[in-house]
């Protein structure tokens, strides 16, 4: 589990929550289950629960941060490879209830799981800046089957941790920190704007001209057949 301290969490707000028109600007629905987050340059599934939905686990969880980094680069969607976890350029591990890498209101520059939920959805943490326990607000915008649990981050500064201990994202109280629990979710993503970099098949110069040729015969042969002979 996490080492973070955890309290009864306060009763999640309605997730129909409105995001403001500033976090929503920065998610394109590019459709067939992919999020594109301009803000940060890269392309979210959609379902925060796919490992489950295409059945790669039963439950939805992996088993360490090492299996979580598995799926991501074994994954293919929609015929796309090169997939990878949400990442933390780790900056520090001194607990804080504002502006560090463990605890609670962490630095989202550094974070892309972390820029999504603070910045992106506009969610709020169980507890506030100061460490005063607030309402949460947990907003899961265009993605579904967010799980209110540990979701697994690759560490970007290439720093190794035991086997069983990796950086984890708490996406049901704005938590995140060093966890050592072993199982967790995953949610994958990918560099760049997928949409614009998948390839549009469009019709050809020569089938447009044969389909219009065609139309063309079938026009004037409605025609011709709609004139009645006249007889002496």
């Amino acid at each position: 589990m996490i080492k973070i301290k955890r309290t009864a969490i306060v009763a999640l707000l309605a997730s129909g929550l409105a995001m403001s028109s500033m976090a929503q600007a920065s998610l394109v629905d590019n459709g067939n289950g992919l999020i594109y987050d301009s803000d940060l340059n890269i392309t979210w599934l959609q379902d925060f629960s796919y490992p489950k939905t295409s059945g790669y686990s039963s439950d939805g969880r992996l088993l360490f941060l090492s299996g979580a980094e598995q799926w991501a680069a074994a994954l293919k969607f929609d015929g796309l490879t090169g997939w990878r976890l949400p990442t933390i350029n780790v900056l520090d591990n001194i607990f804080s209830y504002s502006g560090t890498d463990w605890g609670y209101n962490g630095t989202t520059n550094n974070n892309e799981f972390a820029h999504l939920w603070y910045v992106t959805l506009g969610n709020k943490s169980v507890y506030d800046m100061h460490g005063v326990a607030q309402a949460p607000i947990v907003n899961t915008g265009p993605f579904i089957n967010m799980i209110a649990n540990y979701y697994f981050l690759s560490n970007a500064n290439g720093i190794v941790y035991p086997s069983k201990e990796g950086w984890v994202f708490d996406a049901g109280i704005g938590a995140e920190g060093l966890g050592s629990g072993g199982w967790g979710y995953a949610i994958a993503v990918h560099s760049g704007d997928v949409f614009a970099v998948t390839p549009v098949h469009e019709p050809s110069i020569i089938l447009l001209f044969c389909s219009s040729l065609g139309l063309l015969a079938l026009t004037r042969r409605r025609k011709y057949q709609n004139i009645q002979p006249k007889y002496c």
